[in-house]
């Protein structure tokens, strides 16, 4: 039983690590279609932390919880005690300001 589950555990992680590396590649390759301006490498994550941050711990929790994690609104609202409604409002707000220090 542990070996399954430590399979399972494996599997798990380098799936984990190889969405995020994808999506990390769609998310440049989005960017740079918008921009016409291949970003240099690394600079979305730098762009990421700086973007961090800036924000209060509980605006950078949602923010890691909502985009990295990619976790649900009622899974979000069950972590943060609050309703789902509350997170989704948040996310929105949390939204805009992203994309005012992005830009």
């Amino acid at each position: 039983m542990a070996t399954y589950l430590y399979s399972m555990a494996t599997h798990a992680s380098l799936n984990r690590l190889r969405n995020g590396q994808t999506r990390t590649r769609l998310v440049a390759i989005e960017a740079s279609a918008r921009s016409g301006v291949a970003p240099p490498a690394g600079a979305l994550r730098t762009l990421a932390h700086q973007v961090l941050a800036r924000l209060t711990d509980e605006d950078a929790a949602l923010a890691v919880y909502l985009y990295c994690d990619e976790l649900t609104h009622a899974e979000i609202a069950s972590l943060l005690g609050c309703s789902p409604r509350h997170v989704g409002e948040r996310a929105r707000r949390l939204g805009e300001l992203i994309e005012e220090r992005v830009a």
